[in-house]
């Protein structure tokens, strides 16, 4: 059996640029748990968006798509490339 503790966070306190391509599970009232990915979109550098999307590669849009999010740890889930 594998115990870990989560963070949880409110849809509007979005990831922050050293989560990329970090999996995270989001939860939403309408459909439940679901598994995202964090992106980060950069061009030389500067940072234009960090965002959450799922698996079929949709935006999932803050407090409509999601209510609250979390990271989940690294030791479990490695990055993906």
């Amino acid at each position: 059996m594998i115990t870990k503790n989560l963070s949880f966070f409110p849809a509007n306190e979005l990831p922050v640029a050293e989560m990329a391509n970090q999996e995270v599970l989001t939860y939403s009232p309408d459909d439940g748990w679901h598994i995202g990915y964090v992106l980060v979109i950069e061009d030389d550098e500067q940072i234009f968006d960090i965002c959450i999307y799922n698996r079929e590669g949709i935006r999932l849009v803050p407090n409509q798509h999601f209510t609250f999010w979390a990271l989940l740890n690294t030791s479990i889930c490695p990055p993906r490339e």
